[in-house]
């Protein structure tokens, strides 16, 4: 079977479609970023390489646009999986160096692409007609329609790892260079299964956690609340109260994330966790998706963090507890 994959990319904030500029193999037509799925390789880990080979820049997958199977003869097949995209940084410089790939890439409207298709540049006219639907409000189906064969829907999962680097001012980063945004949070210590978060203003994000399959393997609902006080947010949501006192815990963040291999990872460094003036130095690497299809590069990030003293695996909620509970027994360094 002949397997390619196909992207259709957005920016997000311009609303521009990315174009790229075929070598003369395709007699520099512009298309859309796409190519052969390898041996042993997935669809949307296809979509994220033939994106970067094609038009110089790392994308965030979004959902599935359409699955298309062609029998092309009594032995072959082609299949290709249309993908919706986003830049994972909106500031990346696009392609504009030649090579082998493709000639340069360009962020294009839906007009200029209908002038490019009546001058004869376009190579067909499916970035042209997606880019249409798309405005139009067309339907994306959700990434989860695609996996790997398994014995029916699996939930969406996060395996996360903390660590204390063993030297102070370590640095240690798993992932390619990408935007950082820097932040701090405050949790609100409650269990381990449920996660209390404050945001802008009055905003609360609540996380309760749906599923644990062990092995630092989570899944979670999140509910966003308008109430200024905690208690009241937890009863609507048939929780527990916050237990007394009630213990904050700041954290500074230098967050980072990205897609490798079509997963995506996030890593947090410079994990500053404050509580009562005590701090302590963390560091978190988490992803997410089904376990299935993520947990060979958990085995990666758990290999790595085996190489420090100090190891949490699982959500936030357990890591915040296991916090206080260490200041609370002073073995919060």
């Amino acid at each position: 079977m002949h397997c390619f994959a196909v992207v259709v990319v957005r920016h997000p904030r311009t609303k521009r479609w990315l174009a790229v500029q075929e070598t003369s193999k395709h007699n520099r037509l512009w298309w859309l970023p796409a190519g052969r799925v390898e041996n042993g390789e997935t669809f949307p880990a296809a979509a994220v390489r033939e994106t970067r080979e094609e038009a110089g820049i790392d994308i965030r997958l979004v959902g599935v646009l359409r699955v298309e199977h062609t029998p092309i003869g009594p032995q072959s097949d082609r299949m290709r999986i249309v993908f919706y995209a986003e830049p994972m940084d909106v500031s990346a410089p696009i392609k504009t160096t030649a090579d082998d790939e493709s000639l340069g890439a360009a962020w294009t409207t839906v007009p200029e692409l209908q002038a490019w298709a009546d001058a004869g540049q376009l190579r067909d006219e499916e970035l042209l007609n997606w880019a249409m639907y798309l405005e139009r409000g067309g339907e994306v189906a959700p990434l989860s329609t695609l996996g790997a064969e398994s014995s029916g829907p699996e939930p969406h999962m996060e395996f996360r790892v903390f660590f204390q680097p063993s030297k102070p001012g370590h640095r240690y980063t798993t992932l390619p260079p990408a935007p950082v945004e820097e932040r701090t949070d405050v949790y609100i210590a409650h269990s381990a299964g449920v996660g209390i978060k404050h945001r802008s203003g009055k905003r609360l994000e609540i996380k309760v956690r749906t599923v644990d399959a062990g092995e630092g393997w989570e899944a979670w609902g999140k509910h966003r609340c308008d109430d200024a006080d905690v208690n009241t947010a937890l009863a609507r949501l048939q929780l527990p109260p916050l237990p007394t006192p009630s213990i904050n815990v700041r954290v500074q963040k230098r967050r980072v994330a990205t897609v490798v291999g079509g997963l995506y990872l996030m890593e947090e460094t410079d994990l500053v966790v404050s509580v009562d003036g005590d701090h302590a130095a963390w560091k978190t690497i988490c992803i997410e998706g089904t376990r299935h299809a993520c947990e060979r590069a958990a085995e990666a990030l758990v290999h790595v963090s085996l190489q420090h003293e100090v190891v949490f695996t699982g959500g936030y909620p357990a890591f915040v507890r296991d916090v206080v509970q260490r200041r609370a027994t002073s073995q919060l360094d």
